[in-house]
């Protein structure tokens, strides 16, 4: 496959993705204000955090190249070939148990990491195989690698290039502890060179292993490199291997990867050993120049391994995120559903508050009806003590409505706040006595009081004057008593007459005024 043929992934690069992402940009800082409000500022520094890690690593300077494989495979012989120094221990057991990340520097050095320092080493073999070498000279594992989390090497030579990290390492299949920190280093890298043992193209777990990478990384991250492994390391079983054995090999790779889609994968030939031992053959320098050809990180290769990698973790944002809403949303809905069930409740007892009021209201009510109606009788025993026109009679009367309509109010309200407390709702408010008051109490009360004229003897003058005075009293204290008065004056009464006609005609009228003042009170009851 050449480099045109690699996943780019459209024409977004790297750095404008990078761009698009960065949360201090104008880009997203609506969309990171909006998630603030919504989730919450921790919710919201995750989302940010998530993206400034991605968008960082779009634009990652330098460019990391992992060398997996199997164990056994030729991994660390072909890093010293291409190297061109025997710097890593190989040997036909698993041999490699620690990452070597191998770097160029002004000077050579080299140092192992652990958890709680770093232990300068010398730049020998045997040095780095003290740290990485997972079996001893009896083939019984060491625990020395176990501590170690990685070897760190310095080289002032001409490779890698320049920003360039090759990182050799575990083998998988080997041990879970093997397979998983090989795991976590291919996931770092830019470019997966793939080391294949010729013996043994693509068991099943390299397969595995391999489509799990391409998941995240995208087909373009792997570069497939056969090491060759000839029976003579001679010019003679090269050229038989290459005449004989490529095309097969190849294709059981391309069946094996389907995953790399219909251009297959990226496949080179090479024997690290002989290349190791005769500088110059057996495909050494290619593979060399290809990867001096790798070493940037504006390559498509590259920029499509980042750009795959954002977008698997752009979506893992995307369903965390989804997440976060689906939970909310499924607290909005137990919300909305314990919100329906208590607004039935609340409606259910209102009904019956309002029933209970209403029966409450009713009752008192009919109670104090004939309570008020019997303000009406101290006004008639002030009629028959003394007959005044004042109007006394009208106060005397307004004053016990007022009474009864202040005692029905704070009966009123007592029952409302009873029937509340039955019902498990607030009671009336301190002021909804003196409105309930207010609403009930009467008006301006007006009793009329005639002044009957005194006439003696019965004439047909007496008679005109008594029908005439009849018709004029009429509207006031009622036609019928009128009519009486009219009728006595024309045919002449004494003045004790007129008296008592007066006082009656005063209670009649002062009967009806109590009788429209209750009823505009009791016409407040559904009020």
């Amino acid at each position: 496959m050449t480099l045109s043929q690699s996943r780019v992934g459209g024409a977004v690069g790297p750095a404008a993705l990078a761009k698009a992402l960065d949360p201090s940009g104008p880009a997203l800082r609506d969309e990171l204000a909006a998630v603030r409000r919504a989730a919450g500022a921790i919710r919201h520094d995750r989302v940010k955090a998530w993206l400034s890690t991605t968008s960082s690593a779009l634009l990652r300077p330098g460019v990391t190249v992992v060398f997996g494989g199997h164990f056994s495979s030729g991994k660390s012989t072909l890093i010293n070939t291409l190297l061109g120094r025997d710097l890593l221990p190989a040997s036909d057991y698993p041999e490699t148990g620690v990452p070597c990340w191998i770097r160029r520097g002004t000077r050579d050095g080299a140092a192992a990491v652990t958890d709680n320092r770093t232990v300068p080493l010398e730049l020998t073999r045997a040095a780095i195989a003290h740290e990485v070498s997972l079996v001893d000279g009896d083939g019984e594992y060491r625990r020395r690698p176990q501590k170690v989390r990685r070897v760190m090497v310095t080289l002032a030579g001409d490779r890698p290039a320049d920003g360039v990290t090759w990182i050799d390492s575990p083998g998988i299949n080997d041990t879970a502890t093997m397979t998983d920190r090989a795991r976590d280093a291919a996931g770092g890298a830019d470019l997966l060179i793939w080391v294949v043992n010729s013996r043994q193209v693509l068991s099943l777990v390299e397969q595995q292993f391999l489509a799990e990478h391409v998941a995240v990384r995208g087909a373009a991250s792997v570069l497939f490199v056969v090491n060759v492994f000839l029976s003579q390391d001679t010019e003679e079983q090269w050229e038989r291997y290459r005449r004989d054995r490529f095309g097969p090999v190849a294709e059981r790779m391309r069946q094996a990867t389907d995953w790399a889609g219909e251009e297959g994968p990226e496949i080179h030939f090479l024997s690290a050993r002989a290349a190791g031992a005769q500088a110059g053959g057996f495909a050494g320098p290619q593979l060399g120049e290809l990867l001096t050809s790798l070493s940037s990180a504006e390559h498509p290769r590259i920029a499509a391994t980042r750009l795959q990698r954002a977008a698997v973790d752009l979506g893992d944002l995307i369903r965390t995120v989804d997440g976060w809403i689906g939970v909310e949303r499924d607290a909005a809905d137990d919300q909305r559903r314990a919100l329906e069930v208590r607004r039935g409740e609340l409606d259910t007892r209102r009904r019956a508050l309002e029933r209970t009021l209403k029966q409450e209201v009713r009752s008192a009510f009919a109670r104090y009806r004939s309570t008020a109606e019997a303000c009406v009788n101290p006004v008639r025993q002030s009629i028959d003590a003394t007959l005044r026109r004042d109007g006394h009679y009208a106060e005397v009367l307004r004053d016990g409505l007022v009474a009864v309509a202040e005692r029905l109010a704070a009966d009123v309200v007592a029952a409302a706040g009873k029937a509340a407390r039955e019902h498990q709702h607030s009671g009336p408010g301190s002021d909804v006595e003196a409105k309930v008051t207010a609403l009930l109490r009467p008006g301006s009360i007006t009793i009329a009081v005639p002044d009957t004229a005194v006439r003696k003897g019965k004439s047909a003058g007496g008679a005109a004057i008594g029908a005439a005075l009849g018709s004029f009293v009429a509207p006031v204290i009622g036609t019928v008593i009128g009519a009486a008065i009219g009728g006595l004056v024309g045919t002449g009464m004494s003045a004790g007459e007129a008296v008592k006609a007066d006082e009656d005609a005063a209670k009649a009228n002062a009967a009806n005024a109590c009788r429209t003042a209750v009823a505009a009170m009791m016409a407040h009851e559904d009020a």
